[in-house]
């Protein structure tokens, strides 16, 4: 099932603008209309769960650099099917 991010939003019970500000720090794909995938959602919502368990977003910004660098390397094309992560194979080809 795809979302909009108003969807996703009142699913999480945090504003747009919050997950627009979570976008910009981790580098994620910013879409428009229904297209987050489910693991979009959930990629936010564990973000959203570490900070409520007071882990700084800056170390979870960086197991996230860590983890794209890697999965990089290994040139893993998984991203975009792994329940966790964003479909970054996606945005690395909008660029």
């Amino acid at each position: 099932m795809m979302h909009k991010l108003a969807d996703i939003a009142k699913a999480l019970n945090r504003s747009a603008v919050y997950l627009q500000g979570l976008q910009k720090r981790f580098d994620l794909p910013i879409l428009k209309g229904a297209n987050y995938s489910g693991s979009y959602l959930l990629f936010l919502q564990t973000v959203i769960s570490l900070r409520t368990l007071n882990i700084p977003e800056e170390t979870i910004l960086e197991l996230w650099r860590i983890e794209r660098k890697l999965l990089q390397l290994l040139h893993a094309e998984l991203t975009h099917s792994h329940p966790h992560w964003p479909d970054l194979h996606h945005r690395h080809h909008q660029r």
